[in-house]
């Protein structure tokens, strides 16, 4: 999946598969990896217990699109363009 797709996609938030694709990485991996450490990444992550213990992950979508396009973290820009203040 490319990064036009993506940003043509509805929605304000990727699952886990959708950004796998276009990371190109597997998407167990890419799970696992935010499970255990959501902020190593220069994106936000949202994950989510159910009361089943299954975890659900949801990645905003324009914050991971501008890091994956530019390399750029909302720590790196100071503060974020969607900060309300």
């Amino acid at each position: 999946m490319t990064i036009e797709k993506l940003k043509k996609m509805p929605g304000l938030t990727l699952s886990v598969k959708q950004a796998s694709m276009v990371v190109g990485c597997s998407e167990r991996v890419l799970r696992n990896n935010l499970i255990a450490n959501p902020n190593l990444f220069g994106f936000p992550v949202m994950v989510f217990t159910t009361k089943s213990g299954y975890k659900k992950i949801l990645i905003p979508k324009l914050p991971f699109i501008r890091y994956i396009s530019t390399g750029i973290t909302i720590e790196e820009n100071g503060r974020s363009e969607y900060d309300d203040n």
